[in-house]
């Protein structure tokens, strides 16, 4: 067995041969690397945990479709995707009705009487909306007799009536008439102008 020399500089103590079989500085290097694995696996179980606990408190508050990273939100309730706004509805959350239809003013109704030549016009109004029938209308004279009605187009002013038809007569002595508008003169007359009749037009009084 070799006999080593106490003062040789090469001699082998225990550190140098714990280094020799690569237990000294290796088992140093094994210690820190599983200390640095133990840290590395605690702080992915504290990110893991935070993450699972966000998710619960989303799901135990209902939220079927929690806030993404960053801070985003859903819409608020109520408003359509995309538009800002809510839906419009009455105080009781029903739609408002539509207003009523515009009637026949009152100073209107009644029968109108006109004469020209040997023809005896008889105008009379009644009570109606825009689109029912309001005016019946009549000529007698010794050669013709002739009878129309017409619908109410516009109200309150001015005051048209949309196209005659004829209710009594043949034709072509009786024929349907184009629209008309009434006004009231401030005589109390009552002027109907048919559009595109030749002439001037009749002026009825009231009977």
């Amino acid at each position: 067995m070799e006999q080593l020399h106490p003062q040789d500089p090469h001699r082998t103590g225990p550190n140098r041969l714990l280094s020799r079989l690569g237990v000294g500085g290796t088992g140093r290097r094994a210690e820190h690397s599983r200390t640095a694995s133990t840290v590395f696996l605690l702080a992915v179980a504290v990110v893991v945990a935070v993450a699972a606990g966000g998710s619960v408190y989303a799901v135990m508050n209902g939220s079927a479709h929690p806030a993404p990273p960053g801070g985003g939100h859903a819409p608020p309730s109520g408003t359509a995707p995309g538009t800002g706004t809510s839906s419009t509805a009455g105080p009781n959350g029903t739609p408002a009705p539509p207003p009523p239809p515009a009637a026949l003013p009152e100073a209107y109704l009644g029968t109108w009487r006109a004469t020209t030549g040997t023809q005896t016009w008889q105008l009379t109004l009644t009570h109606g909306v825009v689109g029912e029938p309001v005016m019946t209308l009549s000529v007698q004279s010794p050669a013709l007799a002739c009878a129309w009605k017409a619908p109410l187009r516009s109200a309150p002013e001015p005051v048209e009536l949309d196209a005659s038809t004829v209710t009594s007569g043949a034709p072509p002595t009786c024929s349907p008439g184009n629209w008309s508008r009434l006004r009231l003169l401030p005589d109390g007359t009552l002027r109907r102008e048919l559009a595109g009749a030749p002439g001037d037009p009749l002026t009825y009084r009231k009977e």
